[in-house]
């Protein structure tokens, strides 16, 4: 096994870094799959204020990813947050938990704190207060992913 600890987006663990896996899961007749659907290598940047996440080729990432997939996060193999799934504009259905958001119109991916933006809804306070609970639920998690983005250099406010 090698390691690239000269690569910032994919330190060694000997520097005090993981690697960020993100795997997609699906639903079979059986029981549920996970498989990794990128990493922290495909990774440009995230930004904190926008919730944008940026890939190196957001175009081949969004026909990776099947809508109705739940996203999930980890640390090596250390499970952090799942994102309920992943929507689009064309979504009819109102997500209150964590969503991987691609935008069709501008080619770009978020991680939202529900699905569609707050401001589309009525009784804006109820449904800002649930998705706060749930992004709470998560913010150690939430923290662990913002930390290993700002120390891989793929962080932005």
């Amino acid at each position: 096994m090698s390691s690239c600890s000269n690569d910032p987006s994919n330190p060694s663990p000997e520097e005090g870094y993981s690697k960020l896996i993100i795997k997609a899961e699906t639903k079979s007749a059986n029981e549920p799959t996970e498989e990794i659907i990128f990493t922290g290598d495909d990774i440009l940047w995230f930004n904190r204020t926008t919730k944008e996440i940026r890939f190196k080729d957001n175009y081949y990432q969004q026909n990776s990813i099947s809508l109705y997939a739940n996203i999930k996060f980890y640390l090596d193999d250390k499970y952090l947050f799942s994102t309920l799934t992943r929507v689009s504009d064309v979504n009819s259905q109102i997500f209150n938990s964590p969503v991987f958001y691609y935008s069709i119109i501008e080619n770009k991916f978020f991680i939202n704190d529900g699905y569609p933006d707050i401001a589309v809804l009525g009784s804006l306070t109820e449904i800002q207060k649930i998705r706060d609970e749930n992004m709470q639920a998560i913010a150690n998690e939430w923290d662990k992913f913002i930390g290993y983005m700002k120390k891989v250099n793929k962080y932005k406010e």
